[in-house]
């Protein structure tokens, strides 16, 4: 328990430094006259506000178009290269396709 307290303590003045160093490194900019730039978080997080803002003003969304011609009949006979061997749980899942897909699940789910 005291490693875990005096890693986290160490840490976190490790930061604290890095914080104050990083500030002190923007005052003398800003005392010089040069352009301070922004953090990689500063940019990500004018990217997301940026991306967000087009998401909200861009037209509603309209239902997608089916396409007839990317789709085929279930069944062997309406396959390219069909296989040599089908019975009827190929039959199945052929006609449940892409339903039959598991879905996707992690570590935390």
């Amino acid at each position: 328990m005291r490693l875990r307290t005096m890693a986290t303590i160490g840490v976190a003045a490790y930061l604290a430094q890095l914080w104050v160093h990083n500030r002190d490194l923007r005052e003398r900019l800003a005392a010089a006259g040069r352009p301070i730039p922004r953090s990689p978080l500063q940019r990500a997080w004018r990217s997301l506000r940026a991306t967000s803002h087009s998401v909200t003003r861009a037209e509603p969304a309209t239902a997608p178009v089916s396409h007839p011609a990317q789709s085929r009949p279930a069944g062997p006979e309406s396959m390219a290269y069909p296989p040599e061997s089908w019975d009827e749980v190929d039959e199945a899942s052929d006609e449940s396709f892409p339903a039959s897909d598991p879905t996707s699940f992690s570590s935390r789910h």
